[in-house]
């Protein structure tokens, strides 16, 4: 959903996913002071979900592993991370129904470094 700033947005996604019971909703907002953090934004997003990274391919793993800060790893490779997240999102939503938003404020997309989500 792509609105200007100030149209109600956050508070409709917010009820939407207030009224979704039985549902997992992943959500990410960014927090001004990780702007600077690549996959900071991916992070706050995929938390509730960081237990099932081990299902993933291997290599998929690794990757998000490696972008999540959850291992020792230097620079995943950003088409890996991108086919983990499908993977994670795919495998959550076997189990679960579930929803997924960002909202994608000024401090999710200003990061130089990496997408954060």
């Amino acid at each position: 959903m792509r609105r200007e700033a100030g149209v109600g947005t956050s508070a409709l996604l917010e009820y939407a996913a207030g009224v979704a019971e039985g549902t997992l909703v992943l959500r990410a907002r960014g927090i001004e002071a990780e702007t600077h953090l690549a996959y900071a934004g991916l992070h706050e997003l995929l938390r509730p979900v960081t237990s099932e990274v081990d299902r993933l391919p291997p290599a998929q793993a690794r990757a998000l592993q490696a972008a999540l800060g959850l291992v020792d790893a230097t620079g995943p490779d950003r088409f890996l991370v991108s086919a983990a997240v499908l993977s994670l999102l795919a495998q959550a939503a076997e189990s679960t129904p579930s929803g997924t938003y960002v909202l994608l404020t000024r401090r999710l997309v200003r990061s130089k470094a990496s997408p954060q989500a």
